[in-house]
This record gives C-alpha cells, structure tokens and sequence, in this order.
C-alpha cells in the first residue's frame, strides 16, 4: 500500500509541475540597449532570462535588439517597440 501512495504522490507532483512549468509567453535571450518592459503598472529594465507573459509592453530604445524565445521554442529578434 505504501508503494502505491508513494506512485500516486510522485505521478501528481510530475503532472503539476508539467502543468505549471511554462506560465510564460517568452523568455528573454539577449538584451542590448535599455529596453524596458511594462508589466503590470510600472515599466522595468529588462534583464536576460525575465520571463514575459501575454499582455507585457516593450518599450525598445534607438539601436537598441531584443532576442526572445517563444515558449513553444521559436526565436524571435525585436528591433522596434511592440505589444506580446
């Protein structure tokens, strides 16, 4: 019997962590310049490896880059200000 709990508390743990693993729309690859990220009420500097979620607002600067990756795994390069 303790087997099997130990099986059921290790299948639930492995099933919620899968379910809320990626409560993010993109990850941040690379930063140059001082972009900034407006999530919430205040806009923030945006670091490598911030998560943005849907909703979040870039604020690029002039020759500034932003290289993202999407959480289904696609890259993505942002030169100009834009909403996710």
């Amino acid at each position: 019997m303790k087997k099997g709990n130990l099986l059921l508390a290790m299948c639930f743990l492995a099933v919620s962590s899968w379910t809320f693993g990626q409560d993010y729309a993109f990850k941040v690859l690379a930063n140059k310049g001082s972009n900034e990220v407006k999530s919430g009420d205040g806009w923030l500097a945006v670091k490598t490896g911030t998560s943005l979620k849907t909703g979040d607002e870039l604020k690029i600067s002039e020759n500034a880059y932003l290289g993202l990756v999407h959480s289904s795994g696609k890259p993505i390069e942002i030169k100009a200000s834009r909403q996710l």
